[in-house]
């Protein structure tokens, strides 16, 4: 059987990523990560289409939405593909931190985007790595 391949949005997830960092400063990589994971994955189980449509990839400490985690860490191929400069974020060790105080434009994602997201965050910040 050939695998589901979904288009990833980009937009969706530079807002979503942007309403994490400005709602948890000092956030570490790995619980935004974990959630973008489940937020997806609920999303599509209730609605049949995810939320941003990335690839995962297994690791040791669970699945990783590759192009969320290359976004994470400012990759220049994604900051052409939104068509900004920097995004607002910096990514210091393992920790997110916003560069400015631009608050963050939620537009691309509905309704049901933000409950999935904010009930997978409070779900993936209470995960250890056990």
């Amino acid at each position: 059987m050939k695998p589901i391949r979904f288009k990833f949005a980009p937009a969706k997830a530079l807002a979503a990523l942007h309403w994490i960092i400005s709602e948890q400063p000092g956030i570490d990589l790995h619980p935004i990560l974990k959630g973008c994971y489940f937020a997806d994955k609920s999303h599509l189980n209730a609605f049949g289409r995810p939320i941003f449509g990335a690839t995962y990839k297994a690791m040791k400490f669970g699945p990783v939405p590759l192009e969320i985690y290359v976004m994470l860490k400012s990759e220049p191929l994604w900051l052409a593909e939104l068509g900004i400069e920097q995004v607002p974020w910096q990514l210091d060790g393992y920790h997110l931190r916003l560069t400015g105080n631009q608050e963050p434009d939620i537009g691309a994602l509905s309704e049901s985007n933000m409950e999935h997201l904010g009930a997978a965050l409070r779900a993936s910040r209470t995960m250890t790595f056990q």
